[in-house]
């Protein structure tokens, strides 16, 4: 059970935005097996997992490395090598719960199930997981470093050298930040004579816009150089556990402000707006979505849902005319295999690296035996899991559904 801990109200906002800008961005990601992994898509790192986990390992690496000239004993090492392994288990499946809550909340969203209390009680739930992560972080940096005695930390500070971070940040909050203002962006330009926007309203529009461009990339620039001298501590050869945690809670703090902001942008604009132009470009940018869905940006034209990539009949909602009920059942169906599916990947992950230290310390045929078997298993369980999935799906369709189905495939089978 999660203990959630020190988290402030300015925390518990930014939790709460932030779900919701990461929701816009999955929205219309519906796990195909080869997909990339929601944590990270469009090479951006949308969760702290990652980073955490590069953090310890590089410091158990630097361990490591220096085990002659630290004279590390075989106890030592042993219990470095099982750190790295129960810190990143525990993270891992911190992150899947983490990354299955947001992606209930995508598929609520794409197909119109949010309610009012969707955000707040999805929030209560991911409210402490960040910070159990941080909390986690800081306790295994600790138990490395108490690994060492005192004469091994000199020596290791002779060893290893500070850095500073210079690589080009991934700008995960200016990125989310400049996606939030896109869809005012489209009004401004190509929606105008859709929405019929007034000479006027296009000055204002254009001066908001660009004033509140600034806003974000400053304050999006603030939190990377922020995040940055917080990681930065952690590559220090002692590591001063105090002042990491408190850079990391002055990110939070930033970020407290940036999502809250998001949101003044937004009223910002929609006052520029009437409540009729809002309303249009509503309809038109979910039309949009649902010609993108179902049109030949996922396949040949008159291909149903046994031809999309993603495998989801919910895909294909309007040619297989479902009901309301179908479609609130069938995104049942996909959030439980969203849950199943993170699990079962933090597990697997897990497996594979202590059969890497199995190897590694030279365990007994039978001890590795005994983890392939496990592996084993969890592949099955995984594959098993996709076409239960898929089956539960088809039991949710009536008989002429269930019969359109069939015929595409005997189509594309052709």
């Amino acid at each position: 059970m999660m203990h959630h801990q020190k988290i402030s109200p300015q925390s518990q906002n930014l939790f709460f935005l932030r779900l919701f800008f990461f929701a816009l961005l999955i929205m219309t990601w519906v796990a195909p097996a080869a997909a990339a992994p929601p944590h990270r898509m469009s090479g951006v790192e949308m969760t702290p997992g990652p980073r955490m986990i590069r953090a310890v390992e590089a410091l158990a690496n630097d361990y490591l490395a220096a085990k002659a000239s630290l004279q590390l004993t075989s106890s030592q090492e042993s219990r470095i090598r099982k750190e790295v392994i129960a810190f990143k288990a525990d993270i891992w499946r911190k992150e899947a719960a983490l990354l299955a809550m947001f992606e209930e909340v995508g598929l609520k969203r794409r197909h119109g199930l949010i309610t009012k209390g969707t955000y707040e009680a999805t929030n209560v739930l991911t409210g402490g997981i960040e910070t159990d992560e941080m909390i986690r972080l800081i306790g295994s940096v600790k138990i490395l470093q108490d690994t060492l005695s005192p004469e091994q930390k000199s020596i290791f500070q002779e060893i290893r050298r500070p850095n500073v971070t210079l690589d080009a940040p991934e700008g995960f909050n200016l990125r989310i930040g400049l996606l939030a203002l896109k869809k005012y962006g489209r009004a401004y330009g190509e929606y105008r004579n859709d929405i019929g926007l007034t000479k006027i309203q296009q000055v204002a529009l254009k001066v908001a816009l660009e004033e509140t461009r600034k806003e974000v990339i400053r304050i999006g620039t603030d939190i990377e150089l922020s995040r940055m001298e917080a990681y930065d501590l952690l590559k220090e050869p002692i590591i001063d556990l105090k002042a990491t945690q408190e850079a990391m809670e002055r990110t939070a703090t930033l970020e407290g402000v940036f999502f809250p902001n998001l949101s003044e942008y937004s009223k910002r604009f929609k006052e520029i707006l009437t409540a009729e132009q809002v309303l249009t470009m509503k309809d038109i940018r979910s039309n949009g979505r649902r010609q993108k869905a179902s049109g030949p940006h996922h396949g040949r034209r008159g291909e149903g849902p046994a031809d999309q990539k993603s495998g989801s009949l919910l895909d294909q909602a309007e040619t297989l005319g479902l009901s309301r009920t179908q479609i609130e059942q069938l995104v049942a169906v996909e959030i439980a295999a969203v849950q199943k599916r993170q699990q079962d990947d933090a597990a697997y992950r897990t497996q594979i690296i202590e059969l890497e230290e199995h190897i590694r310390s030279n365990a007994s045929e039978t001890e590795i035996e005994t983890r392939i078997e496990k592996i084993s298993q969890l592949s099955a369980g995984i594959e098993k899991a996709r076409l239960q999935k898929r089956v539960a799906g088809l039991k949710v369709l009536n008989l002429e559904q269930k019969v359109s189905v069939q015929t595409l495939l005997a189509k594309k089978a052709k």
